[in-house]
Formats: C-alpha cells, structure tokens, sequence
C-alpha cells in the first residue's frame, strides 16, 4: 500500500513523500532516504542515487542497491543539472528501492552542485559516513580526508564500501581506461556507546544492571568492548575493576557452576541405554572451576580416581 502527501516545507519549495507504509514492527526500524535540494557533488561521467542522499537509520543492503541506482547519462549533462521528483522516483522504482519500511522524501526539483575540484570532499565523507552509520547506528563518526588525489577527468571510480571504518584508511581511485591511479587516504574517529562501570567491581563480583551505565566514548583504538546491557548481567568480574572502567568482554566471565575444592553430583550415566528413569551417579569432588558447558576435572570421593566431566548445572557433572 502506498501514499503520496505534499507537505510544506518552506516559501519556495515543497516535499513529496513516497511512503510505503510500514507496519507497527518495522516503525522504529524504518530507513528514511531524504534528497537535498543542493548537494555538493564530485565531477563524474556517471552518478548513483548513493551520490546524492542523506539517509536516517541506513543498511548496507539498502545503500548497496542506492550505488546500482544509475542516473540516465543523458539527465546529468553539463555543469549544472537538475531531477525531477517524477525522474528520481522513477530511477526509484526501476531499482526496487520502493520497499517496506523505507520513506523516501524529496522536493520537487534536486539541483546537484559540482565542486570546483574534480573529487569533492564534502561529497566523498558525505557517502563514507553512510556506509559506515550502517555498520553502527547509534554511533559517531568523524571522517578527515588526508589526501585526495588530483584527478583530471570526471571518468573515476571507488568502491566506498571498502573502506575501514576504524582509523587509517586506503582506498583505491582509478581511471577505468588509463593507467592513472590514486589513492585517497583518511582517517576516521568512531565514537560508540559502551558500558562504563559506576562503582568498584571486586574479582568474582557479579555483575548487577545498576552498576553500569551506558556512555559514548571513543572506541578508535579499542577493540571487544561491550555495547549491549543484557550481554553484562549475570556475569563475574575477571578482575578487580575500577569506576568509569568501559567494559571489553575479557574483563568479565560466566559465573562458574561449580568451583574448585566443591563436593559434586556426578552422574556417570544410566543403568540401560533406554532407561530413562534411572541414572548412576557417584560423589566426586571439583579440582577446577568451570561454567555451563566446561569439561573440568572431577576426583571420584570413594576411590580417588581422577575423571574428566562436563558441566551441565549448578554442582551437577556428567561424565560421557
């Protein structure tokens, strides 16, 4: 089911929205693909739709099919070119980016404005910074362009989703029919929301939901740290921990089930393979600790016998 509304959006212009009205699941989900009026853009014989948008709440798949969407060569002549709401919506349709759960807006009339410079760097981090929101939502990303290479015809091409998204990065320019090749070097800064620690964590401590509190924090150089609060709770302490510590996933570990020195239920197995409603089991105790799923140590308390065993709940193991 679609819509279409004209809305006011100042004195000179009006905006179209093309809606494919989402369901109540897919609402905070929904990807929006917003068109400027005047976005800056590189000189280039050929242009995608991913060359002129903003889009809220982006996915890959959904920028990887805006850079297929080409504009008709024969639209974008000359140094200064124009689309029409009709002309855009049509390249729209004809690449199936009218889907459930996308809200396209554009005004009534798109007029790209071409750089001074062959290569525009608002244009280049305007489509880097897409590609990587798509990656992190809820995250910031500073992009600074080191080096843009001068390329002297509008006949170039890049592959935007090769670059890093995490400090230094490399990408290749190239002249599809020359030997000439650039590179365009740059940086990017990404700022994430992590869990940062509001009090002293002691070692083993359990982790509990008020002691921790989300914080966007740059995470450039860091690596494992933990984004999501569910993922934290339940979870001991590895070790000692400090206040306003970000918390990476080697700094916590699953509660232990059975710890070491503690006397066991250890099942050894039933008295017939299909008898259900019988199992042996004999009293050993724990040399090591071990989580849900450890294969750990278990000395058998009448004859001594060290056995191996995995652990399957709170001071029960089984032996296979």
């Amino acid at each position: 089911m679609t819509r279409k509304s004209i809305l006011d959006w100042n004195r000179n212009f009006f905006l179209i929205a093309f809606l494919v009205v989402p369901n109540t699941s897919l609402a905070a989900s929904k990807t929006v693909i917003r068109f400027p009026i005047e976005p800056e853009i590189s000189h280039q014989a050929q242009y995608s739709l991913l060359d002129l948008v903003e889009v809220e709440n982006p996915k890959e798949g959904i920028l990887r099919q805006l850079s297929r969407a080409q504009i008709p060569a024969r639209w974008t002549q000359g140094s200064r070119w124009s689309l029409s709401s009709d002309q855009i919506l049509s390249v729209l349709r004809q690449n199936r980016l009218s889907q459930r759960g996308v809200e396209i807006l554009l005004p009534q009339m798109t007029q790209p404005r071409k750089s001074r410079e062959i290569l525009s760097a608002p244009h280049l981090k305007r489509v880097i910074t897409l590609i990587a929101k798509a990656e992190c939502k809820a995250c910031e990303f500073k992009i600074d362009l080191h080096n843009i290479p001068k390329v002297l015809l509008s006949d170039w091409e890049w592959d935007p989703f090769s670059v890093k998204f995490r400090g230094s990065f490399t990408t290749l320019i190239k002249m599809p029919d020359s030997r000439w090749t650039g590179w365009l070097t740059g940086f990017v800064r990404w700022k994430s929301p992590v869990l940062i620690t509001q009090k002293n964590i002691s070692y083993q401590e359990k982790i509990q939901s008020n002691d921790v509190i989300e914080s966007l924090r740059d995470i450039t150089y860091s690596k494992d740290l933990i984004t999501d609060p569910n993922e934290v709770i339940g979870l001991v302490a590895a070790r000692a921990i400090s206040p306003s510590t970000a918390l990476s996933r080697g700094d916590l570990r699953k509660e232990p089930l059975v710890k070491r020195g503690q006397v066991v239920k250890t099942i050894m197995g039933r008295l017939q393979p299909d008898d259900s409603d019988f199992e042996v089991s004999v009293v050993a105790v724990a040399e090591e600790n071990g989580v849900l799923g450890d294969v750990i140590k278990v000395k058998n308390a009448d004859s001594q016998k060290l056995l191996s065993a995995t652990v399957i709940d709170h001071g029960v193991v089984r032996i296979k």
